[in-house]
């Protein structure tokens, strides 16, 4: 399971959007040293987007709290985001090669080709994040909710 920490900024039926903790890791980045993370976020920016993830704790707004997605579901969405697309792309320019033997436009006609199925493959991922973009297989969800610093009580060790 990967595991993410997010703050709640709003919840309905189930569903919770979150966004990103932003917190560096090594503590560098607060002093503009070390690995220049910090220098892209300044060039970059330093958004994060909202994910709308399955509510199983009843969070409510503000509230830090630990999202998780499956390996094998994110592994899955990754081979398909990149191997569909390369793949239509390189099966459609073998097909447009052996199709067009010598000729003289064979190259032509397997460019065209390879780039026809990478579009095809583009539209065909696009049109499956549409279709199970509602599986709840495929989204992320609510772990459990982090204890926020700001309103935790640190207890202190009795000490003989």
């Amino acid at each position: 399971m990967i595991e993410e920490t997010v703050r709640v900024i709003t919840t309905a039926d189930g569903v919770a959007r979150v966004r990103r903790v932003s917190a560096a890791s090594c503590g560098s980045c607060a002093s503009s040293k070390g690995c220049g993370v910090s220098s892209f976020a300044r060039f970059f920016g330093s958004r994060s987007a909202a994910v709308e993830v399955v509510d199983t704790l009843g969070v409510r707004a503000g509230q830090r709290v630990v999202i998780g997605i499956e390996e094998s579901a994110l592994l899955r969405g990754s081979l398909l985001l990149y191997g569909l697309p390369l793949m239509m792309m390189i099966v459609l320019a073998v097909i447009a090669s052996h199709v067009a033997g010598d000729a003289i436009y064979s190259d032509l006609a397997s460019l065209l080709a390879g780039a026809t199925g990478l579009a095809g493959g583009l539209m065909g991922m696009r049109y499956w994040m549409r279709f199970s973009a509602g599986w709840r297989l495929n989204r992320p969800v609510i772990l459990r909710r982090e204890s926020d610093p700001e309103t935790s009580v640190l207890s202190v060790p009795d000490i003989l």
